[in-house]
């Protein structure tokens, strides 16, 4: 039998349940912009080179906003949300 993921939002963060293996893990994994940036990212079927060539920022600043090591700024986020097709409120949900 497979593993069961179950992804749920509390505020600003994702909760990722992950049961049916021999360890289950309940963690907080990342922002809600970060969760965000990366699932509205890969919908749009782009890899982070993609999304940072078309919104004119780095690789870099998208690795660290995906992992939650910065949080990208109005400015940045604004070109995301363009990039990605979406408003800027949509990646700051939660």
């Amino acid at each position: 039998m497979g593993s069961k993921v179950t992804v749920t939002y509390e505020g600003a963060d994702v909760i990722i349940r992950v049961s049916g293996c021999k360890k289950v893990e309940d963690r907080t994994r990342r922002s809600g912009t970060a969760v965000s940036i990366a699932e509205h990212r890969k919908m749009a079927g782009m890899s982070q080179r993609d999304l940072a060539k078309k919104a004119g920022v780095t690789l870099q600043s998208v690795w660290n906003w995906e992992k939650r090591k910065s949080a990208p700024s109005r400015r940045s986020l604004s070109k995301v949300a363009q990039a990605l097709g979406v408003a800027t409120a949509t990646l700051t949900r939660g």
